[in-house]
């Protein structure tokens, strides 16, 4: 038990990308010692499922977030991964409408406005996500990453002025 768990808190601790490691060592964990972990069980579910999502075993993912959602029902962050994996399933409309219900609910969620924008870009919107990094913007006007992303975008569409003032 110990040698596990230490590998997990590790891998989370060092905020290392092994999606391997935490899947097989967390299933091992969950599996043989769940009484062991108390509280901890749900985090270990959390990173399961995003180390799932990452090497795309989306049965793997769905069971953790069911898991999740029967502790946690509807929370915030767990509409959030719910989008997270109607992302990685292919659904873009579902991912849509639960980031846009979200954003509703609380429309400084700036972590789920990135995941949108990021959902726009991919799917080639880049008019809406223009729009909704504008929106970010006038909230988060230091973020630099956010900039560059917007300059991207205009430089794209060859709006030279737009992307050389999102450069500056």
């Amino acid at each position: 038990f110990g040698s596990l768990k230490k590998i997990i808190l590790w891998v989370r601790k060092n905020n290392l990308r092994l999606p391997e490691v935490i899947i097989n060592t967390g299933v091992k964990l969950i599996t043989n010692f769940r009484g062991k972990l108390g509280e901890e069980y749900y985090i270990v579910i959390e990173q399961i499922f995003l180390a799932a999502i990452e090497t795309q075993q989306f049965e793997a993912a769905k069971k953790a977030l069911v898991i999740l959602k029967e502790k946690f029902s509807e929370s915030t962050k767990i509409q959030k991964m719910t989008g997270i994996y109607q992302e990685a399933i292919g659904d873009v409309d579902k991912a849509t409408d639960i980031y846009d219900k979200l954003l509703y609910e609380n429309s400084l969620a700036h972590d789920v406005r990135k995941r949108k924008i990021s959902l726009l870009r991919c799917n080639g919107d880049n008019n809406e996500a223009i729009q909704e990094l504008n929106k970010y913007l006038e909230d988060n006007m230091c973020d630099k990453e956010a900039w560059n992303e917007l300059g991207d975008i205009y430089l794209e569409k060859l709006n030279y002025s737009k992307a050389l003032f999102c450069y500056e």
